[in-house]
């Protein structure tokens, strides 16, 4: 971005536009610059925006996970599928009754991620239940998902299982390119 487009988006972005200060803070972390970064999420957020608390909450993880916890919780109580999803990875270690409930939540809102991560946690014990959330995130295009569903399937549809490691290979997953290869022989 040259120096004239940034100085006009500054400017929109200090009358309180939303959307500018999206692109500044995008801009800034690309930089790396993450604490000028940090000071617009913050105040779009002031602004009322809940996308830019999830940011702020990958901004700060490292630093103040607590603070990051509380961002990623007000973003996803307001419906933010990927603070959902993002709340949930960060409790699945410490609480995961919590972390499978805010997975569920943004699965049923269609979010593929969070069907992926649910779908893995309930693999061990509910199998079936697995399989069909891996469905789901493969018909979504998730990649891992699509892999996933097709090692469940290795034994009992070979032929299903090759359809989803190629369609897992296609959308870029090495181990699924490799499975494929497997199943030509």
């Amino acid at each position: 971005m040259d120096s004239a487009s940034e100085s006009d988006l500054r400017r929109t972005a200090e009358s309180g536009d939303v959307e500018a200060i999206h692109k500044l803070a995008s801009v800034l972390v690309m930089r790396q610059q993450y604490s000028e970064a940090e000071i617009w999420y913050e105040r779009a957020a002031a602004l009322g925006d809940k996308v830019a608390l999830v940011n702020l909450g990958a901004i700060v993880s490292k630093r103040d996970p607590e603070l990051a916890e509380r961002y990623l919780r007000e973003a996803a109580a307001a419906g933010i599928d990927l603070a959902m999803h993002n709340l949930a990875f960060m409790l699945e270690n410490r609480i995961q009754d919590e972390a499978m409930m805010w997975y569920l939540k943004a699965a049923q809102r269609g979010y593929a991620p969070s069907m992926y991560n649910l779908a893995m946690i309930m693999k061990p014990e509910r199998p079936a239940e697995a399989k069909r959330w891996l469905s789901l995130a493969a018909r979504e295009g998730h990649a891992g998902s699509m892999f996933q569903l097709a090692r469940l399937l290795e034994d009992a549809d070979p032929t299903a299982a090759e359809h989803w490691y190629r369609k897992a290979a296609d959308a870029g997953d090495p181990r699924a390119a490799a499975a494929a290869r497997q199943h030509d022989r």
